[in-house]
């Protein structure tokens, strides 16, 4: 048979994996009667269209598959690349380009562009909007305790901080006490991504445990892009 035989066409049109898969074996038993000659080993037979050789039967027959079916939507995206010339890297990039606000590579955002935004709101209107450092609360928990009672209108009387209330919060809240409770060791909350063990919220509870997880050099880093980020606007963490 002539390599230049008429090849069946379909419209196009949405069909059914039993359709596709009679097709593949008709195409199949059509290519497989066409010229044929070895290529670079015993495994890779060459095939001879009418526009020329083609190697390896199984992808040359699934791309006349699709060409007889394959009817494209307005939305469809079709990578089409030379093997081993960035294919599995391009088809990242562009899954990771399309779905980024499925996937976006940092939920919460730049940390620097958060905590500015909120010192600055901060400064410009100090009573609405109160902003704490985890270091310094760590410092003095009975201050900060005083200062956000103050801000949320409920500061303590005087008869409350000679009763104690402050360090009763302050006890309450602390990290030991916290992650004691049996509502800590196996309770869950329910957030919109599923179910979160309530462990996960608590790590160790310890002001410069980074220097267990970054190194040197990538502290001088974050340290002298956080310095840029925040110059000239009094913040300093």
């Amino acid at each position: 048979m002539s390599s230049s035989s008429s090849i069946p066409t379909f419209p196009p049109q949405e069909g059914d994996a039993e359709t596709n898969e009679e097709l593949y074996g008709q195409f199949t038993e059509l290519v497989s009667s066409w010229p044929c000659s070895r290529g670079l080993s015993r495994a890779n037979q060459l095939y001879r269209h009418e526009k020329g050789w083609y190697s390896t039967l199984p992808p040359m027959v699934g791309a006349m598959v699709a060409d007889a079916r394959f009817a494209a939507r307005p939305s469809d995206i079709v990578v089409a690349t030379m093997p081993k010339s960035g294919t599995t890297w391009m088809k990242a990039l562009l899954y990771s380009t399309v779905n980024r606000k499925e996937h976006p590579p940092g939920g919460p955002g730049p940390y620097w562009d958060h905590a500015l935004g909120y010192w600055r709101a901060h400064l410009a209107n100090p009573e609405r909007v109160l902003f704490f450092r985890y270091e310094e609360m760590s410092r003095d928990p009975a201050a900060h305790v005083r200062r956000l009672a103050e801000f949320v209108g409920r500061p303590f009387s005087a008869e409350e901080e000679e009763d104690g209330a402050v360090d009763a919060v302050v006890k309450l809240c602390s990290f030991e006490h916290m992650t004691g409770l049996e509502v800590t060791k196996s309770g869950k909350t329910e957030l919109v991504l599923g179910a979160v063990e309530n462990s996960s919220f608590f790590r160790r509870g310890l002001v410069g445990d980074w220097e267990n997880y970054l190194s040197p050099e990538t502290a001088r880093k974050i340290d002298a892009i956080t310095e840029a980020k925040f110059r000239g606007f009094g913040l300093s963490v």
